[in-house]
């Protein structure tokens, strides 16, 4: 959605700050408001990035589905979730 995307731009910007230098973006994963697809997303990501610190999602879909990955992974309680 458009207003999702202006958001990860915003957050895009924001880690450019000299505040946020420590952070890196690894990638932008697209759940599509789906929760199946954005459960799948969390765990291919942290697949892809296991020493993934932590997962923003502009979505009440996505955080919920990312929820439900981490709480169930070995992942629990080490990497932070928000929106």
């Amino acid at each position: 959605a458009t207003n999702q995307n202006t958001w990860i731009d915003y957050m895009k910007d924001e880690l450019k700050k000299p505040a946020y230098k420590d952070i890196k973006l690894v990638k932008t994963a697209y759940g599509d408001d789906d929760a199946q697809k954005s459960f799948q997303q969390t765990q291919g990501l942290l697949q892809e990035h296991p020493n993934l610190k932590g997962i923003i999602s502009p979505t009440t879909v996505g955080i919920k589905a990312a929820a439900q990955y981490l709480s169930g992974s070995k992942y629990k309680g080490k990497v932070k979730l928000t929106g």
